[in-house]
């Protein structure tokens, strides 16, 4: 039986030039550093993470106000710590409101301690491009943009959301390098003929470190009307149906993703996937002014 890992929390100014800043790809979390309160600590870039999420080994929190936060695996609830100052990519900032939560199950994939996540707010105003074939993660505040190959997406909370096809019926899917499988939110009867076919049960590990039993199937996935691609799926069983969000149906994560060098612009609300077998050398294109 496998385990997959899924980040996944829903919340109840100088100019960058297109550096590339190296990252790790490991078990397809995208891993960096970062200085956290004047200490360099390892980190995970991710887009599904509210902001800054610290790992409550690491912080203490500040009262005792919780926030009300929703996961794959259900409900929790989480502490608030203001972090003084950090830096990221070049990018300062200070006085953030940062939720405290249990990463453990990161730092167990990863086998090392794991400060936080990192969400697109922190780059809010850049395009932030991810560059798998590099290893790299570039910012830059102009870039020349293919309008045919940009694909405009809405936010779920803080989550980009995108249309795609599965199985040829339309479903609004968030885009979540954090997590390690797709994911459906709805639903399904699973019966003996899916079992011997092509799925399988698996063991799912969430935020706060929440273990669910769910099933894998592999799916049809179709991006604007571009190619299909046979992608797993996480399902819920007919009875554990998840709840996120009434404009989500499931999570783009990494069998996915991985196919695409990535751009994406979190306050103009434009991604650009760009498959890796047709850019060479992805970070060129970086460079280009509007």
């Amino acid at each position: 039986m496998n385990r997959y890992l899924f980040i996944f929390i829903f919340l109840i100014p100088m100019r960058i030039l297109a550096n590339p800043y190296p990252i790790s790809i490991v078990n397809g979390l995208l891993v960096s550093k970062a200085t956290i309160e004047g200490k360099e600590v390892l980190i995970i870039f991710d887009t599904g993470a509210p902001g800054l999420v610290l790992n409550s080994r690491f912080y203490k929190p500040d009262n005792k106000t919780k926030i009300e936060c929703e996961g794959i695996n259900g409900s929790f609830q989480c502490s608030m710590h203001e972090v003084r100052n950090w830096n990221w990519m070049g990018i300062a900032h200070k006085k953030t409101n940062a939720l405290l939560s249990d990463l453990t199950f990161l730092e167990n994939e990863l086998n090392s301690d794991v400060y936080a996540l990192i969400g697109l707010s922190a780059v809010d105003n850049y395009y932030v491009s991810i560059d798998f074939d590099q290893r790299s993660i570039s910012l830059t505040d102009k870039m020349k943009v293919d309008k045919q190959s940009m694909i405009r997406f809405q936010y779920a909370d803080h989550l980009p959301v995108i249309s795609c096809k599965v199985n040829g019926k339309k479903k609004y899917l968030g885009i979540d390098t954090g997590s390690e499988i797709n994911y459906l939110f709805t639903p399904h009867k699973v019966d003996a003929d899916h079992v011997s076919t092509n799925g399988s049960f698996v063991s799912v590990v969430g935020t706060e470190n929440r273990t669910d039993m769910k099933f894998r199937l592999t799916m049809e996935l179709a991006l604007n009307n571009s190619d299909v691609y046979s992608s797993p799926f996480i399902i819920d069983l007919q009875d554990k149906g998840s709840n996120l969000n009434d404009s989500l149906d499931g999570l783009l994560g990494q069998p996915f993703l991985s196919h695409f060098n990535i751009t994406i612009h979190p306050s103009k609300q434009i991604i650009i996937l760009t498959p890796r077998n047709q850019t060479e050398n992805f970070s060129a294109i970086l460079t280009a002014q509007l």
